[in-house]
Formats: structure tokens, sequence, C-alpha cells
């Protein structure tokens, strides 16, 4: 999408929401709080989990280290990719389950993509 469609769509969802969903509004200390807390839940498996463990402890260092404006950079971008994901992982569940819907969708992507 071009940086005026962004823009564009951005306004249009702000306006029909009165916000846009895609800002995030997180702090630094609402992103290491949340991987603080899965660490935990992952510490009670220790032997396990000791892979995931290094690797969150590393993604809380980063971000400790890291200016508040460029954490909302990056986790708006792991936001929004995440919710491409999900959209892609329903549509992919829904074909595998027969759902014309799904057909229909995937059409509409493809002549969006034409357009673009």
């Amino acid at each position: 999408m071009t940086k005026i469609r962004e823009r564009w769509a951005g306004k249009l969802t702000e306006k029909k929401l009165g916000f846009n969903p895609d800002d995030l509004v997180l702090t630094k200390q609402d992103v290491l709080e949340m991987l603080e807390n899965i660490q935990k839940r992952w510490e009670q498996n220790k032997k396990n989990n000791w892979k995931l463990i290094l690797s969150i402890t590393g993604m809380k260092a980063y971000i400790s280290f890291s200016s508040d404006e460029t954490i909302k950079a990056i986790w708006s971008e792991i936001v929004k990719g995440f919710n491409e994901m999900l959209i892609e992982n329903s549509l992919a569940i829904a074909k595998g389950d027969g759902e014309s819907w799904a057909e229909t969708f995937e059409k509409i992507k493809k002549n969006k993509k034409d357009f673009s």
C-alpha cells in the first residue's frame, strides 16, 4: 500500500471509530510487563523452556535499551503484521473447510492487487 493510501485508510478508520486501531498506545513498560508475564509462565518448566527464557530475556534487554519511539515503531509493525497473519490464517482455515466466503475474499484480494 502506498503512503498516501495508508494515511487515507487510517483517516477513514479514525473517522468511523473515533481512533486509529493501528496506532500503538502501549508504552515501553507495558511491553516489558507483557514479556515478563510470559517469562514467568515459561519459568514454571525451566528444563523444557530454557531456550524460550533465554530468547525472551534478550528481547527484554533490547527493549530496555531502546527509546520509546523505537519501541513504538517496531511494535506497531509487529502488531500490524500479526493482525495480517491472523486474517490469512483464518482465511486458510475457512478455505480448508470449504467456506464459500473464503473464495470470495480471495477473489476480492486478487482484484485489489491487480488495481494497485
